[in-house]
């Protein structure tokens, strides 16, 4: 995911959206899932902590079904 993807994911969680992230280095989706950003962007590592706290924000490695992401 490039760096504008990343302040969009967290800012549409930010408004209360579920996003999900798709990143294919492990790094990354741990980086997240854990609060933190992989990029520097003022407050962004804010609103990625504040979207997993409150369940609107995660990254994966792999795209799930449809179905899997609706339900949870």
């Amino acid at each position: 995911m490039g760096h504008v993807r990343r302040v969009t994911a967290a800012c549409l969680a930010e408004i209360g959206h579920s996003v999900t992230r798709v990143d294919l280095p492990k790094v990354k989706v741990s980086l997240t899932n854990s609060g933190g950003s992989p990029v520097i962007e003022p407050g962004l590592e804010y609103l990625i902590r504040q979207g997993i706290q409150q369940g609107h924000l995660r990254a994966v490695r792999k795209v799930e079904r449809l179905e899997s992401l609706a339900h949870g």
